[in-house]
């Protein structure tokens, strides 16, 4: 596994675009080719490819009155000319093949009928680039709602509505970040403007998840909207001109490609893009270890149109790294709480128990046990999910319950077919097995039961998956986590902070003492209500206190965030700017390593901290194993403690391939022994955190206690988006505030 920069380095450029001409160029040269035919067949508007239609799929009746007047004017033209003479044997004037009718090869009498259309399209197309008043606004959203929902339908809260007001009247480059619960319509905001008569323009939605874009566009047809599923050609096995539609659905792994980025890019130079959404945008902090492309999805700001992210689940204490990662410091957001009053949330032991009948262990007897007493009481359609932590249990309690099962080892194709058989009704069992795959937007009615086979990996997971269940009005959700004796969540010592987080929230969730509502409420908003206070179903743990009372109410005050306004063009180059911050960063960290290669790394901080003094020069001039300021066998004692995360970065300095191109190692001893940078980074941060200064400056940037060894050192072997650096950790971003604090480089934060 490498980065970029040795990609670069050792393969071929795509030659598609030389030279390193980019996609946006491409795109403008396209369109301007594109007009200048346009004006020399004599049309007088704006020509549509073929096989794009308007967002109604019909025309005006302005545009057809404007071509019934063109098409007279020619015939009458065409009247008062000589009818010229053909000697015999002079072939007839060429016509072409239109695949419809023949038509006169003439400029004139091609120009009317198609101008007409074309204009037509156009005018319905590009209505939403009329700025509406407010008035006009809720006429608009009005008539959106009643065209999904039917008529009398209201909103479901305050803060879906203001999420759909703002996403209709954002121009230019804006961010906004709207988080609603689970079930709460978060949909209803990308599929609203594709619907006739609301004049939203084109949307691009794009889906981090294969059973959530299935899900999506089997509720866009139900709805009855034009959408478009974009697939690449490697996908379809054809080359061809796809067409345009006001709902553009596309996978995650694909909004990055060039294929895409070449087919926004038009719709963006013709005026055709309103926003773009990314729905279940937690997705960029909590799988893109694992999914790097999402990563990716920041370069959607270079279309300078509205980005939307959407999701349900973003944790308060997530948000500025979130916001850092998307390039959406000023970002707007509208949050709602994600309390869910109508599940039922029990945690049940399983220890003492014993192997269950058959061989299983406690937890899957457990499960068996509550399935089948579940089912008993279950209404008509109604539905249960069993989630696994691996794909071995999944199959196994799948074959005892006679259920589908769902992972990620499943072809694409039998996933689709169990998902809708069991969806639909056509399974012969009310169950399903499933890992996480299936956990996040996946909006299936009915699902009254969601079990956990032992303790979900983070709650941000368990959120999304209980949030399958209690879709329907007046539903309630049986939440149950079976835990073994020893309980807890998996513990990765080399996962990410935001995968500790995760992991230390389910954990609080899990072992709290008081309601469980509070310890989810504080993690994912910043506030807890109990039960009794939220007026929902009741815990086991405010069961057993006998309803208890209020656990605390309410804690941090969580409002909606305002737009500040101001002049649009300063969102134009945002990801431009985060671009040359990250070159800038990567400039001067390299700069410094320059600067410090062959010396005493260690001593040149010194020399740093003690003003640079032209006199002292020479301080650090020797080799850094030479140097009598560092303790080496007490630094050797405490890199042994530190374990990066395999090829994550280079072994012996903790650098990304970013900076140190040469180091490759697996996270183990003896790993990347060509590291130029071996004593220029480590020795640095375990000799400058021994004094209180440097542990200050730790527990500011990064609210961690470097007096703590055992805990710093297995903190600093973890993953850690640092700037827009290739494969960086947390020793990486201690290092460069120390290097920024005590030799004043110059660099953004880290």
């Amino acid at each position: 596994m490498h980065g970029g920069v040795t990609a670069r380095r050792h393969y071929a450029m795509n030659i598609e675009f030389p030279n390193q001409l980019q996609l946006e160029m491409v795109a403008n040269f396209r369109e301007i080719s594109r007009l200048w035919h346009a004006f020399l067949e004599s049309t007088s508007s704006v020509s549509m490819p073929a096989g794009e239609t308007t967002a109604e799929g019909q025309q005006g009746p302005a545009a057809e009155a404007e071509g019934q007047r063109q098409q007279q004017q020619q015939q009458q033209h065409r009247r008062q000319q000589p009818t010229p003479t053909t000697a015999p044997g002079t072939p007839a004037p060429k016509r072409r093949a239109t695949g419809l009718a023949e038509t006169s090869e003439t400029p004139g009498s091609r120009g009317a009928e198609s101008g007409r259309k074309r204009r037509a399209a156009n005018d319905a197309m590009l209505e939403w680039r009329r700025v509406p008043d407010e008035d006009e606004l809720e006429r608009r959203l009005e008539i959106g709602l009643h065209g999904l929902f039917g008529e009398g339908a209201r909103w479901k809260t305050a803060e879906q509505h203001e999420s759909a007001r703002q996403v209709m009247s954002l121009q230019g480059g804006k961010v906004l970040m709207v988080v609603l619960p689970t079930g709460a319509g978060k949909s209803a905001l990308f599929m609203l403007p594709a619907v006739p008569g609301v004049h939203g323009g084109v949307s691009i939605v794009v889906v981090p998840f294969v059973a959530l874009l299935s899900s999506l566009t089997r509720s866009a047809r139900r709805a009855g909207l034009d959408f478009l599923l974009w697939q690449p050609a490697s996908v379809t096995g054809r080359v061809e001109r796809v067409r345009v539609a006001p709902l553009v659905f596309v996978g995650a792994e694909y909004a990055n490609c060039a294929e895409f980025a070449s087919y926004a890019e038009g719709l963006r130079a013709r005026g055709l893009l309103k926003r773009i959404f990314v729905d279940e945008c937690h997705t960029v902090l909590t799988d893109a270890a694992y999914r790097p492309q999402l990563l990716g999805l920041r370069g959607l700001h270079r279309y300078d149109r509205p980005v939307i992210l959407l999701t349900a689940t973003l944790p308060v204490r997530m948000e500025g790294w979130f916001r850092r990662l998307m390039v959406a410091d000023e970002a707007s957001i509208v949050r709602a709480s994600t309390a869910r009053p109508n599940i039922r949330y029990r945690v049940t032991c399983c220890s003492g128990q014993g192997p269950g009948p058959g061989g299983f262990s406690s937890i899957e007897a457990a499960v068996l046990s509550k399935v089948r007493q579940t089912e008993r009481v279950m209404g008509q359609g109604q539905k249960g999910v069993v989630y696994c932590r691996s794909k071995q249990k999944c199959e196994r309690l799948a074959a005892e319950i006679g259920c589908s099962f769902y992972h990620g080892s499943v072809s694409a194709d039998g996933r689709e077919e169990a998902l809708e058989a069991w969806s639909s009704g056509r399974s012969p069992s009310r169950w399903m097995a499933a890992t996480t795959g299936l956990g996040s937007g996946v909006d299936i009615q009915s699902i009254v039961a969601v079990f956990h086979a032992e303790a979900p990996y983070g709650l941000v997971d368990f959120v999304q998956q209980t949030g399958r269940g209690g879709r329907a009005e007046g539903e309630t959700v049986d939440s149950v986590v079976f835990l073994d004796g020893e309980g807890g969540t998996p513990y990765d010592r080399q996962a990410s902070d935001v995968r500790q987080l995760d992991r230390q929230g389910m954990e609080s969730f899990l072992q709290t003492e008081g309601c469980r509502r509070v310890a989810l409420g504080v993690f994912m908003d910043g506030y807890g209500q109990d039960c009794t206070g939220l007026g929902g179903e009741v815990c086991d743990r405010c069961e057993e206190q006998g309803y208890g009372e209020l656990a605390g109410g309410w804690e941090e005050e969580v409002g909606v965030g305002e737009d500040e306004g101001g002049d649009v063009r300063r969102e134009v180059n945002r990801l431009a700017r985060e671009e040359m911050a990250t070159q800038k960063l990567s400039g001067a960290l390299q700069g410094w390593l320059n600067e410090v290669e062959g010396k005493c790394a260690v001593c040149y901080m010194h020399w740093c901290n003690r003003g640079r003094p032209a006199s002292k020069a020479e301080v650090f001039r020797h080799r850094g194993v030479e140097c009598g300021r560092l303790d080496r066998e007490r630094f050797r004692r405490w890199r042994a403690k530190i374990q990066f995360e395999p090829y994550a970065c280079c072994w012996r300095c903790g650098l990304g391939q970013t900076l140190c191109p040469g180091g490759q190692g697996d996270g183990a001893a003896g790993g990347s022994d060509g590291c130029r940078w071996a004593d220029a980074v480590l020795p640095v941060i375990q000799w400058t955190t021994q004094f209180s200064v440097g542990r200050r400056w730790m527990q500011e940037e990064f609210e961690v206690d470097a007096s703590d060894e055992a805990g710093f050192t297995s903190w600093l072997g973890r993953s850690r988006q640092v700037g827009g650096l290739d494969m960086a950790t947390n020793a990486l971003a201690a290092w460069a505030v120390l290097v920024r604090r005590v030799c004043r480089v110059e660099s953004e934060d880290v």
